[in-house]
């Protein structure tokens, strides 16, 4: 899962739990960049979180 667009810092899970740390860390990042993810990067996330 990629956590930073910017720089294209990817993370490899071994698990689910560790894949949703993941995606939460990439919306974390989303937040403080906004101007970096589009909204359907942050939609698509969120969705499959169940946000």
């Amino acid at each position: 899962m990629t956590v930073n667009i910017e720089t294209g810092e990817t993370e490899f899970a071994e698990d689910l739990a560790q894949h949703e740390q993941y995606e939460q860390e990439f919306l974390a990042y989303c937040a403080d960049n906004p101007d970096v993810c589009s909204p359907g990067d942050v939609d698509a996330a969120e969705e499959e979180l169940d946000l």
